[in-house]
């Protein structure tokens, strides 16, 4: 049982803290917000702003009823009796939770009736200018704040400003707030020493303008506010600020944030939109469970702000370094920078992004490039490795064909010698016998002169085929730049040719003047040269006999002119963009590796020359070679 009892405490308990809770943060559902003007007035809309900003970051769904008593253009006691009939004909079923006042005219309306209208329902007020014009003795539930205007500092920065003042015109109505203003500026300034103070109290606005119009130049205006005249004719605040400022020749100061940018220099001005804002925090703490003894309000000037306009400072030549640190100076020229401020910090973000990228990219493209040089480099090695292979196994060909060209005579020079060596042993055999006769000798004699004669005609082709591999292979073991005759030179390659020629008929006309001498590598002409041969030789005469190339070579303008063409078969149009390209071939797999004409127009261009192929719609290929002799 006792257990029981103990579970029993620590459940009330709990519900007693939660409960504690739920009335410390409990939320209004309805609230009343009354102004006392219209929300054209520029201090109730922005007091309105004040307070919507703060409810629509705690209360967001709360039910917000608004009612604007508009007391600045109608303002008697039968207009009131019928606001206030409205009210509780609008009301009369309505649970409202709170209630926030702005301004003298709504916060007395609801001191006389809310006990009738809204029993006891909190108030929070703003943009009250003195609690003492209000009886809120023994009044509960009352909170808020008192509008408190910096005339004071405001009158210092004009003074500091304007040190010669000796008099200060202070334009204020004679409405209720007007009147409640008037005696807190005398209550501030009544220690002020050597300044007249001036209040234009009774008078319309035109006695107002046409006084100011006559001011002396050691004055300054002080604009409280001037909306309702002693005629009860209601103008806009602004509307009364610029005709006060247009109309002194005087600095004008203000009070309010309200008049700045309509004629007044500034100074340190009340904000409706803090007023708000103040109010309605109050509202948001005493429904957080703050408490506040059933009363409380308070007589600040933190809302305040110093605001000046850079144009009407110009105007009378003042100094903005006398202003406070802390001053707004609206109407100031714009800086390119000011202006374009967020292009200029996005143009430079950009820029640095740009900058930080490209450098990124540059650094990845010379890795990059570094890489494909590499490859380049290894490519054209392996390149200049297979050129001098075709190089090789054209050569190769050559000696293939020279060594069968020397096969013939020599062979027949072996027979020959075979020859006389029989005939020889023969003669032998009768001289050793006793049976030589004269005519034997004379035989003999025949024999040897007639073999002699072919062994040495043998003998001698077989020289001159050597002498020329030897001039060619001279003109090949170095690599150095000599003079040389390029006739003897082309004369020595279609010589080696010869064998293929004879088999099949083909024939190869050399025209070229014996007087064409070159300073160059001789190794290079007969290497394209050849391969424009055997190129003839493999493709355009492959099946076919009686070949034939004509080789036309003569110097025309500081260049070297040859045109080379064949009547073989032809290049098919399909195949003539790519034929200088390496590795094109229509014989791939078969011997050939495609590096023929490749070659040709790599030594051509490493002499600074040209190669064209001839469009010719007949048989076989020309081509077209000029070479500066300045570059052999």
């Amino acid at each position: 049982m006792l257990r029981l009892s103990k579970i029993v405490c620590f459940i009330v308990l709990i519900l007693i803290i939660c409960n504690g809770f739920v009335f410390a943060y409990d939320e209004p559902d309805q609230i009343l917000i009354i102004h006392s003007y219209n929300d054209r007035y520029t201090w109730t809309a922005d007091v309105m702003s004040g307070i919507m900003d703060i409810l629509d970051v705690y209360y967001k769904d709360v039910e917000i009823r608004v009612e604007y008593m508009d007391t600045k253009n109608i303002n008697s006691d039968s207009y009131y009796k019928e606001f206030y009939d409205m009210m509780k004909v609008k009301y009369e079923n309505v649970s409202i939770d709170a209630i926030i006042s702005s301004d003298d005219n709504a916060f007395g309306f609801l001191l006389e009736h809310r006990d009738s209208l809204f029993k006891e329902v909190p108030i929070f007020f703003c943009g009250i200018n003195r609690m003492d014009i209000h009886d809120v003795d023994g009044v509960k539930d009352i909170y808020g704040v008192v509008e408190h205007k910096s005339t004071y500092e405001t009158v210092q920065i004009a003074l500091k400003q304007n040190p010669n003042i000796n008099k200060i015109y202070i334009v204020m109505d004679d409405t209720v707030t007007g009147q409640a203003e008037v005696k807190n500026i005398k209550t501030e300034l009544k220690d002020l020493e050597r300044i007249e103070l001036d209040f234009m109290e009774g008078k319309s606005l035109n006695e107002i303008l046409e006084t100011l119009e006559n001011v002396d130049k050691n004055a300054i205006v002080l604009y409280g506010f001037y909306i309702v005249d002693k005629d009860n004719k209601v103008y806009p605040a602004a509307d009364t600020t610029r005709m006060v400022s247009d109309a002194s020749p005087v600095p004008v100061y203000g009070l309010s944030h309200f008049s700045i940018g309509h004629g007044i220099v500034g100074g340190k001005l009340a904000y409706g939109y803090h007023h708000g804002a103040d109010a309605t925090s109050l509202m948001i703490d005493y429904y957080k469970g703050r408490s506040f003894g059933g009363q409380q309000y308070v007589e600040y000037m933190k809302s305040n702000v110093h605001m000046y306009d850079y144009k009407v400072l110009s105007k009378f030549n003042m100094d903005l370094g006398k202003l406070p640190t802390e001053s707004t100076i609206i109407n100031k020229p714009v800086t390119f920078y000011e202006k374009h401020k967020e292009v200029i910090i996005g143009s430079v973000i950009i820029i640095t992004i740009l900058i930080i990228y490209n450098g990124l990219l540059r650094i990845q493209v010379n890795r990059r490039t570094s890489d494909l040089n590499n490859s380049l480099k290894r490519l054209e090695e392996t390149q200049e490795q297979l050129i001098e292979s075709e190089k090789m196994a054209s050569m190769g060909g050559l000696i293939v064909g020279v060594a069968h060209e020397m096969n013939t005579p020599i062979g027949n020079a072996i027979t020959v010698a075979s020859f006389i060596k029989k005939e020889s042993t023969d003669i032998k055999v009768k001289i050793d016998d006793g049976h030589l006769k004269k005519r034997d000798i004379f035989d003999y004699m025949d024999t040897v002169n007639d073999s002699s004669d072919m062994l040495l005609n043998n003998l001698e082709s077989t020289a001159n085929m050597v002498n020329v591999f030897k001039g060619i292979a001279s003109g090949h073991k170095t690599n150095e730049i000599i003079e040389f005759n390029l006739k003897d030179q082309l004369m020595n390659l279609i010589l080696m040719y010869q064998a293929k020629t004879d088999i099949a008929n083909h024939k190869i006309d050399l025209i070229c003047p014996d007087s064409i001498k070159i300073v160059g590598k001789p190794s290079v002409y007969f290497h394209f040269v050849e391969n424009l041969i055997s190129n003839s030789f493999v493709h355009g005469f492959e099946n076919m006999e009686n070949g034939l190339i004509e080789i036309d070579v003569d110097i025309n303008e500081d260049n070297l002119n040859i045109v080379y063409r064949d009547n073989g078969k032809g290049i098919p149009q399909s195949n003539r963009p790519h034929i200088f390209e390496a590795f094109y071939t229509e014989k791939r797999g078969r011997g050939h590796t495609g590096l023929g004409l490749f070659t040709v127009y790599n030594s051509i261009k490493s002499l600074k020359g040209e190669i064209k192929l001839i469009n010719n719609k007949s048989v076989g290929a020309t081509f077209e070679i000029k070479i500066p002799l300045v570059h052999s």
